[in-house]
């Protein structure tokens, strides 16, 4: 009788798989990069709660919510 090894699960090989998306705060500037997954979680959730149509977070920096993706970064600086 042949065993089969067991896989371990280790989330961490996940979210070493993951990609990331480089953000940047519209307050402080601060940039980070985020996992794509969150990023796709938050939008989800705000389009079933009809808020806003893009990702925001809270900053690590300066603790307020204008952590946004990079490309919505650009938008908004090109139209001021």
């Amino acid at each position: 009788m042949v065993k089969k090894q067991k896989q371990k699960f280790d989330e961490m090989d996940l979210i070493a798989k993951d990609e990331f998306t480089l953000c940047k705060c519209l307050n402080c500037g601060y940039e980070q990069e985020v996992p794509s997954w969150l990023i796709d979680e938050i939008n989800d959730i705000n389009k079933e709660c009809n808020l806003d149509d893009h990702f925001v977070d809270g900053c690590s920096r300066c603790n307020k919510d204008t952590m946004v993706t990079m490309k919505y970064y650009q938008s908004v600086k090109e139209h001021k």
